[in-house]
């Protein structure tokens, strides 16, 4: 009884997640570009860009350029009449980013306590030649579901390699690697942030 209400409990939890998420997505293809903004706002353009953008590129010993494009949404807080720059709290970030010839993407979907509670990426060509995708839900800073998928090519479908609570050893350093980075764009988006009041 008891593992049957925390399997309905982690399923509500992994739908809300998945309706925010959707959400979320909604809104960020939904925003006008900023540089022809307010004139070019159409139906299908019609949110107001919000957000922080990050662009490196740099050229790395052994790798050659590395390019980095990192998108940083946020929500805007409750705040005083007359504050120019009310309260914000992150929300979600995209990160698209390559080393050599693999290429990684990356999205991290937060909480309203800022604790990532989705996470998505895919990885090129781990230690087996094989491109790596995960998925992961967490509520209440905790983990309720990994999903991993896996391909040997570009051509070949993702097939699921694992769908549980839990992350296998064998995945572990990257959900770990995963984590803190979600911790340091939280970061970087709080610098950004404190930058833009000053």
């Amino acid at each position: 009884m008891m593992t049957m209400s925390q399997y309905i409990t982690a399923q509500t939890a992994i739908e809300n997640i998945r309706k925010r998420y959707n959400e979320v997505k909604q809104l960020t293809t939904t925003m006008a570009d900023p540089y022809k903004f307010p004139a070019e706002m159409d139906d299908d353009h019609s949110t107001v860009p919000c957000y922080y953008h990050l662009n490196i590129e740099e050229n790395y010993p052994g790798t050659g350029m590395h390019h980095e494009d990192v998108f940083i949404y946020h929500d805007e807080m409750e705040a005083p009449d007359g504050e120019v720059f009310p309260p914000k709290r992150i929300s979600f970030v995209t990160a698209k980013y390559n080393f050599a010839a693999s290429n990684f993407y990356e999205e991290y979907l937060y909480d309203k306590k800022g604790r990532p509670e989705f996470i998505y990426a895919i990885m090129s060509s781990d230690n087996e030649f094989q491109d790596i995708k995960y998925r992961f839900y967490r509520t209440g800073g905790k983990l309720i579901k990994a999903i991993v998928k896996t391909r040997t090519s570009d051509s070949d479908d993702f097939k699921e390699v694992h769908n549980a609570a839990s992350v296998p050893a064998k995945y572990s350093q990257d959900y770990q690697q995963l984590l803190k980075k979600s911790e340091q764009y939280k970061k970087l988006f709080q610098a950004a942030y404190a930058v833009q009041r000053f």
